[in-house]
């Protein structure tokens, strides 16, 4: 079975979803190992691994990512297996986003990119910084109010805090 994210989540309707009009944000939690996932990315998407583990493989190359870690995929097509924690848990959270997006905050910033460095996978190693992140991050997306979309989109507008 092939999984078109992020229209896969969008089609379960979950109810920890933050939206916008280029960013589009789910929690993910599972209690079974998922797999032999086939993904494809109709976007770009940054995932924050939360509990469990993430085999993930393209092209030749095979990775794994343990829970903290924060890695960005590109476009694309992946297969994927999902192992539960100690706990008993996997969860992750996802952030989707499109060539406009990236465009728009490489101008916005003024991003020097290494042009002869190329990759269809980054990933950071889990940190206690990288852990602080996700969990401000889970608070967030869980909490229960009016226009969550909109405190995202002030720094998509150049709101400093």
């Amino acid at each position: 079975m092939t999984f078109v994210i992020p229209n896969h989540f969008l089609d379960k309707e979950p109810q920890n979803v933050i939206s916008t009009d280029d960013i589009f944000t789910v929690s993910n939690m599972s209690k079974e190992n998922n797999d032999n996932i086939v993904v494809r990315n109709v976007m770009h998407v940054m995932i924050m691994l939360v509990k469990g583990t993430k085999h993930l493989q393209y092209k030749n190359t095979k990775k794994i990512l343990k829970a903290g870690d924060i890695f960005f995929l590109t476009q694309g097509n992946y297969f994927m297996r999902e192992v539960l924690g100690k706990d008993g848990k996997y969860e992750s959270i996802m952030v989707c986003f499109d060539d406009t997006f990236v465009l728009d905050f490489i101008a916005k910033y003024k991003v020097e990119l290494d042009t002869s460095l190329q990759s269809s996978v980054v990933s950071f190693t889990s940190s206690g910084a990288l852990m602080g992140l996700m969990q401000s991050y889970l608070q967030y997306i869980h909490a229960s109010f009016e226009h969550k979309g909109e405190i995202v989109k002030l720094n998509n507008l150049g709101v400093r805090y």
